[in-house]
C-alpha cells in the first residue's frame, strides 16, 4: 500500500466515522493493539532510516547539492522516505481524531492516549525530516517543491475530513488550521442523503486527483496495509455490511432511530402498567 492508497483510507475512515461513533458498543481492543504495534514498527523503521541519512550528510554535502539542483534524480531515498512520512500523517491525525471523539463521546479514556501517542511519534519523525530536507535541498529544486505542494495538500485534507468526525470543539485539537476546520463543519453535517453522499464521493474523487503525484513505492507496502486496516477496523464490524462495506450513516442513523423509538414504546408500556398497578380499586359501593 503506497502513500496516496494510505490517503484514501484516511479518507474513508474519517467520512464514515462519525455516525459509527454513535453507535459503536466499544473500541476493537484487538484492532487497536494491531494500530499501535505496526504503528510503532513503522516509526522505528523511519527513525532507522532518518539516522543513516543524518549521518550521510556529511559525506555527501557537494553531490547532493549537485543532484538536487540539476533534478535528476528524483527517486532517491530521502524523497521516497518524505513523502511517505509527509503524506501518511493524515491517518495519523484521523486515528487520534476518532479515538478521542469516541472516548469523549462515551466517557472511556481507553483508546485516546493511544492514539495521541502515536500522532506525537509521527509529528517527532516529520521535525527530523525537515531538519535533513532543510540542509539536504535547496528550496527551488524540484524535491522541494514536490514536498511542499504534498504538505500543503495534506494539511488541507486534513482539516477537511476531520470535520466529519466529530463536532468540532472535540477534533479541533487535531486540525493544522483549526479555523478552517471550523469552516468545514458546516459541510460535513448531513443536508439530506442524496447531498451527503454527493459531497462524499466529490471529496474522494478529488483527493484522489490532488494525490497522483504521491506515486512512489512505499518503505513497507505491508506495514502500511496493517496500519490501515487496524485503523479501518477500530470501530468493531458494526461500521461494516454483510459485504464488508461501510455501512451508509443514513442506514445507521435509521436503525439508531428505529433502535431508540422501540425502547420509547417499552418504556412508555412498562410505565402505563406500572401506574395502573398502583391505582387503588373503587369503593364496593361503585362497582357495577
Amino acid at each position: 500500500m503506497n502513500s496516496r492508497q494510505t490517503v484514501e483510507m484516511s479518507a474513508l475512515l474519517c467520512l464514515k466515522s462519525g455516525p459509527a461513533i454513535e453507535s459503536c458498543p466499544a473500541i476493537c481492543e484487538a484492532a487497536l493493539s494491531e494500530y499501535w504495534i505496526a504503528t510503532r514498527c513503522r516509526l522505528n523503521e523511519w527513525g532507522r532510516r532518518l539516522r543513516a541519512l543524518g549521518d550521510s550528510q556529511t559525506n555527501a554535502g557537494a553531490a547532493s547539492a549537485e543532484r538536487t539542483t540539476s533534478g535528476e534524480e528524483t527517486n532517491d531515498p530521502l524523497t521516497t522516505l518524505a513523502e511517505e512520512i509527509v503524506a501518511t500523517q493524515l491517518l495519523t491525525r484521523a486515528v487520534a481524531a476518532v479515538t478521542h471523539a469516541y472516548d469523549t463521546r462515551h466517557g472511556r479514556p481507553n483508546a485516546g492516549p493511544i492514539g495521541r501517542n502515536a500522532l506525537e511519534g509521527h509529528n517527532e519523525a516529520l521535525s527530523r525530516l525537515r531538519a535533513i530536507v532543510f540542509a539536504e535541498w535547496r528550496a527551488d529544486s524540484p524535491q522541494s517543491r514536490h514536498l511542499t505542494s504534498l504538505g500543503s495538500s495534506i494539511d488541507h485534507w486534513s482539516d477537511a475530513l476531520l470535520a466529519y468526525v466529530g463536532p468540532a470543539d472535540v477534533v479541533r485539537r487535531f486540525a493544522i488550521d483549526p479555523d478552517r476546520l471550523t469552516e468545514f463543519a458546516y459541510d460535513a453535517r448531513a443536508h439530506g442523503e442524496n447531498a451527503a453522499h454527493g459531497a462524499e464521493k466529490l471529496m474522494l474523487l478529488s483527493i484522489r486527483a490532488a494525490l497522483q503525484s504521491a506515486s512512489r513505492p512505499p518503505i513497507d507496502a505491508e506495514l502500511n496495509r496493517r496500519i490501515a486496516g487496524a485503523a479501518l477496523g477500530l470501530l468493531g464490524a458494526e461500521a461494516f455490511d454483510g459485504l464488508g462495506l461501510p455501512r451508509s450513516p443514513w442506514m445507521a442513523r435509521l436503525e439508531r432511530s428505529a433502535d431508540e423509538t422501540i425502547a420509547m414504546v417499552d418504556r412508555l408500556f412498562s410505565e402505563e402498567a406500572g401506574s395502573s398497578r398502583s391505582v387503588p380499586l373503587p369503593d364496593s359501593r361503585w362497582r357495577v
